[in-house]
């Protein structure tokens, strides 16, 4: 059953759904097809997503917006080898799942006709076609809350407009004129003025096995951040400096850095509603056997708490805990 949110629901404060999994059915078809693959010759991508079954409801409770889904998919693939070998199969991911974390979907790739020949193609399948569907999967809660968010969630204004409006008493002429003109000129401003972006605030503490000065260094340092984000960087310790990260996905502005202390930072993502930025304020507290980081991020989009925590394991704190020897996975 779909229950839709309406002006009654004050403060967005009883539980509303949508069943989302028709929408789901339609987006994997389209999102995780000729999906591509290269290694040594060999070129590989997925043809079409065969099966898609399972529940997939967004749900909103005292202003949360909640997502929850359990999915089976199943996807066709085909590839070419360098000597012309020809190949196609299937790829079997038995659990895509709110409360799983990407790392531990499962990819269950078969052949058709399996021979030495190929293989070879299968194994590109396997270690290189399911991480290109991975990042794909990771941008799915994020795509369902900004497709069906409205449907769930109350807009403040909308909460304030959906009331019969008071019938206002009679004005002479005079005070009607100055009226319309004070109205022109709020309605101009409220057409310049941005969109309101419903947000909340996410912390995070994440421990590593080294110094407060080697974090710092690592976090800030222009070589350091291009190593463990494995590829072109932009970030200085300049107050006031731009940074960008992971070909602009990642983008804001260093607000304050003090040595092996604290750095804060505007912060957004390239997903997030246009010029909306978070504040990310981080702690480096000093211990006898390593350093804890104590993260508070400012006006992270509504539900976007859990993808943003992810994204910042993901693509953070486990590339530089395995890069540097830092510390173990998270």
């Amino acid at each position: 059953m779909t229950t839709m949110a309406n002006w009654k629901n004050v403060n967005n404060w009883h539980w509303t759904e949508k069943n989302c999994a028709p929408w789901a059915k339609e987006y994997f078809t389209r999102e995780l097809k000729d999906l591509e693959a290269q290694e040594n010759g060999i070129t590989v991508k997925t043809t079409a997503v065969s099966k898609v079954t399972g529940d997939v409801d967004l749900n909103q409770r005292k202003g949360k917006i909640i997502t929850l889904y359990d999915l089976s998919l199943t996807l066709d693939w085909s590839g070419t080898s360098e000597d012309g070998t020809e190949a196609k199969g299937k790829i079997l991911i038995p659990e895509v799942a709110h409360d799983s974390e990407l790392d531990d979907y499962v990819f269950e790739v078969s052949i058709d006709e399996e021979t030495r020949e190929k293989r070879v193609i299968k194994e590109v399948v396997r270690l290189k076609l399911t991480q290109v569907i991975r990042k794909k999967l990771a941008l799915f809660t994020h795509d369902l809350i900004e497709a069906h968010a409205k449907d769930v969630y109350i807009e403040a204004a909308e909460l304030r407009t959906s009331s019969p409006a008071p019938v206002a008493p009679a004005v002479t002429e005079a005070p009607v004129k100055a009226s319309l003109s004070n109205s022109a000129t709020e309605n101009k401003s409220a057409v310049n003025k941005p969109h309101k972006v419903n947000t909340t605030t996410m912390k995070d503490t994440i421990e590593f096995v080294a110094s407060a000065h080697d974090i710092y260094e690592t976090l800030l340092d222009q070589n350091r951040v291009s190593v463990w984000t494995r590829g072109s960087a932009k970030i200085s310790k300049e107050i006031n400096s731009q940074f960008e990260l992971f070909g602009g996905n990642i983008s804001g502005q260093i607000i304050e850095a003090v040595q092996d202390k604290r750095i804060v930072m505007k912060w957004r993502s390239k997903t997030w509603p246009e010029d909306h930025y978070s504040k990310v304020t981080i702690e480096l507290d000093q211990g006898s056997d390593g350093v804890k980081l104590q993260l508070v991020q400012e006006g992270v989009p509504l539900g976007q708490e859990d993808i943003t925590r992810g994204n910042w394991k993901q693509y953070y704190w486990n590339p530089i805990k395995t890069t540097f020897g830092f510390g173990a996975f998270i």
